[in-house]
């Protein structure tokens, strides 16, 4: 089954610098957005399918990857914004 491409993520310096670039060209993007594990982000979305602009913003929020292994999640109970956060991203298994 041909599912296509949900979506890009291009990993960024300044996120609020490239929202702007994609609003000079054109493009809608989304309000600036925070993750509980140390990055922000705003989407370019288009029918189907989004850009992602994705910036570290909180380096030591960002989990380590253990050897062999990719990790992208939240370490649990890291407050950010006045909430906490469990351990709910993606990682490879």
């Amino acid at each position: 089954m041909n599912r296509g491409i949900d979506h890009l993520v291009l990993c960024v310096h300044d996120l609020d610098a490239d929202r702007r670039f994609y609003e000079r060209l054109g493009f809608t993007t989304t309000p600036r957005a925070d993750h509980p594990f140390g990055t922000d982000n705003s989407l370019v979305q288009f029918q189907g399918n989004f850009i992602e602009l994705l910036a570290v913003v909180e380096p030591d929020n960002i989990r380590p990857a253990d050897p062999g292994h990719f990790a992208w999640a939240p370490q649990p109970d890291v407050p950010r914004g006045g909430r906490r956060h469990g351990d709910a991203h993606l990682r490879e298994r």
